[in-house]
């Protein structure tokens, strides 16, 4: 309508008026998300991931993994306790490292 005068239409103001309504409702529809990460929590979280896996490969194959989330009044310490034995047992052995 704006680009239009009299019976005669403005092709170029009708398209730099169609474009700036375009760009107006992607603007307008487009969702943005923001996500924050600290510069060492890749790291940190690859890290975790692998000396997980290591110890989860050297605990012997009668013991569950999650043993301890199944029976009452275990707490994370036993896990802990459990993992560190392992750890000495094996550290007994000559030429080894944790």
């Amino acid at each position: 309508e704006a680009a239009a005068n009299g019976n005669s239409i403005n092709m170029e103001e009708y398209t730099t008026s169609v474009t700036r309504y375009i760009s107006k409702c992607i603007n307008y529809m487009t969702v943005s998300n923001t996500i924050t990460t600290c510069s060492t929590q890749k790291l940190w979280m690859t890290v975790k991931r692998l000396v997980m896996r290591h110890i989860k490969t050297q605990l012997p194959p009668s013991l569950d993994p999650l043993q301890f989330v199944y029976h009452p009044n275990r707490s994370m310490d036993d896990a802990i306790t459990t993992t560190l034995y392992l750890a000495f047992t094996y550290l007994d052995n000559k030429d080894s490292l944790v």
